[in-house]
C-alpha cells in the first residue's frame, strides 16, 4: 500500500500553485492518473514496493513515476496534511526571483514522463 499526503490550505506562491495543476494535467492525460498531489514530501511506502522497481526518472518525476508503476499493483491512499509556507531556502524547481518555474525543470520533466510512458507501455 502506498499512503501519500494532500495539502491542504496549500501556502505555495500562485505560480508554483499553477504549475502542480498544470503538472497534474500532464500526468492525468498522459497516464490516466486520479492523484490529486503527486509532489506531497508526506509519503508512506511498503518496502516490497521497491523490491523490482527500476525508477528511471532523473527528475521530479520519479514520484510520479513510482505511482505510476504501482497503480495496477498496489492500494494507495491520500490522506490530508497541513502545508505552511516555506521559511527559509528554495526550491529546485524556481528560479530566484519571481517564484518562476525554470524551463530546464520543465522540459526534464516532460523528457522524463515520455519515458517513462514509453517503458511502462513496452
Amino acid at each position: 500500500a502506498i499512503v501519500s499526503g494532500i495539502r491542504v490550505n496549500r501556502k505555495d506562491p500562485l505560480m508554483r500553485r499553477v504549475a502542480a495543476r498544470v503538472y497534474r494535467l500532464i500526468l492525468n492525460t498522459m497516464f490516466g492518473m486520479r492523484v490529486q498531489d503527486i509532489d506531497s514530501a508526506f509519503k508512506i511506502y511498503q518496502k516490497r514496493i521497491f523490491e523490482d522497481m527500476n525508477i528511471i526518472s532523473k527528475s521530479g518525476m520519479a514520484d510520479a513515476e513510482i505511482f505510476i508503476r504501482c497503480r495496477d499493483k498496489y492500494v494507495w491512499k491520500e490522506v490530508p496534511v497541513k502545508h505552511f509556507y516555506r521559511k527559509s531556502g528554495s526550491s529546485e524547481f524556481e528560479g530566484e526571483h519571481y517564484n518562476i518555474i525554470k524551463p530546464k525543470v520543465v522540459i526534464t520533466l516532460l523528457k522524463d514522463a515520455w519515458r517513462v510512458k514509453k517503458d511502462v507501455e513496452r
